[in-house]
């Protein structure tokens, strides 16, 4: 790590972030926030401290600034790479710290924003930005159909950021239906089974704990049955972008199956032994996991 620069010429650089629209305007925003909040950023801006300190950002000893990277081929660097996720070519300037395979500017420029041209829900040609749910916090490309809230088109977009947008028009050989399906089948199926099975077996003997232990291990379903899709996915052809869309859209479904199948079994298994089915049916670890990928499938990775 070097010692801050002054440049006299701004840095070309690259960086990721995501579209919302806030109050009718479309706004970026970084891939990570800090303590939770959704923060945006104005074209052109000037950090400030994260941290609440009052230096001028950026300094050595704080991980303030804007952060942006050298190429494209470094851009893993800053976050994952889904169907939501746009690039960005920008100008740093100003007060810079400069890394190993990037840096931390004091000003930043957007000089060009490119995103998926597939729309995020169907796969087909994205045509416009958009949500699908009223309370769906980023804008995702979309097609005409799948947009249903928040809609807004690309040179509307360009303008509200101040520069262009483009859908990048390199897509990945959209998974056909059959194959998405079979995705969702292996998610759910089993969690379902194992379910079904473990409250039987504990209807019929009157062993609470069978219907307990079947609860957590259809609830734990989630995380195997996750990557058994994405190998179905990846044997089909499925690009990166074309997974993480049919995970992520899939991913709702997976997630309320997962949660259902241990919340049901750990319900029989309270009723036939509350003495010792309560630890096993609702021991906090497994509902902790659950939600955590559970939040890692409905953002599409």
């Amino acid at each position: 790590m070097n010692e801050p620069e002054l440049y006299a010429e701004p840095v070309a650089a690259y960086k990721l972030a995501r579209l919302c629209l806030v109050d009718g305007v479309v706004k970026l925003s970084p891939l990570n926030h800090r303590g939770g909040k959704v923060a945006t950023y104005e074209n052109p801006d000037t950090a400030t401290c994260a941290e609440g300190h009052q230096h001028r950002a950026p300094v050595l000893s704080c991980s303030c600034g804007f952060y942006a990277v050298g190429g494209r081929e470094d851009l893993w660097r800053l976050g994952w790479h889904t169907l939501e996720t746009a690039t960005l070519e920008v100008s740093l300037y100003g007060k810079i710290v400069e890394h190993k395979h990037g840096w931390r500017g004091e000003n930043q420029q957007v000089n060009h924003v490119e995103i998926s041209g597939r729309c995020w829900w169907c796969g087909e040609k994205a045509r416009f930005l958009g949500a699908r749910r009223r309370r769906q916090r980023y804008l995702t490309p979309s097609c005409e159909n799948c947009a249903k809230h928040g809609r807004i088109g690309i040179e509307e977009a360009a303008e509200s950021i101040g520069c262009s947008i483009v859908l990048n028009g390199d897509l990945d050989e959209k998974i056909s239906t059959r194959v998405e399906r079979l995705a969702l089948l292996v998610q759910t199926i089993p969690a379902v089974a194992i379910a079904a099975v473990s409250i039987v077996g504990s209807l019929i003997s009157g062993i609470g704990e069978i219907a307990g232990v079947g609860g957590l291990v259809a609830g734990g379903w989630l995380i195997p049955g996750r990557a058994l899709a994405e190998r179905i996915l990846e044997k089909a052809g499925a690009g990166t972008r074309e997974k993480h869309r049919v995970i992520g859209r899939r991913g709702g479904a997976a997630l309320f199956t997962a949660i259902g199948s241990w919340a049901v079994s750990g319900i029989v298994g309270v009723i036939h032994a509350p003495n010792h089915a309560v630890m096993l049916a609702l021991y906090p670890p497994p509902l902790a996991n659950l939600l955590r990928f559970g939040g890692t499938y409905l953002l599409g990775m």
